[in-house]
């Protein structure tokens, strides 16, 4: 499945291999994203998805609020369809 991610302003467009995270496939694809722990302790790799659809295994870390305008974990975030995220550092 297709990723496309926005960083800095940048745009990339990779391809998920199964049971792969978004993190994982973005840091396979050497694109130099944030995270620290892969656990989804931290919320450094949290990114918003702007569209496509997720199963997530734990982002406790996040509040309602986060969630409910649409940001997530990349490592705890596994591809269910084409999505696209984006990193907002403002």
């Amino acid at each position: 499945m297709a990723i496309k991610v926005t960083i800095d302003g940048e745009f990339h467009q990779v391809s998920n291999k199964p049971g792969e995270t978004i993190l994982e496939t973005l840091i396979r694809n050497n694109i130099d994203v944030p995270y620290s722990c892969k656990l989804g302790y931290c919320s450094v790799c949290k990114c918003k998805l702007e569209s496509g659809q997720i199963d997530v295994d734990d982002d406790f870390i996040l509040t309602r609020g986060e969630k409910s305008v649409g940001y997530i974990l990349a490592c705890q975030s596994f591809p269910k369809s084409e999505v696209s995220i984006t990193y907002d550092y403002l």
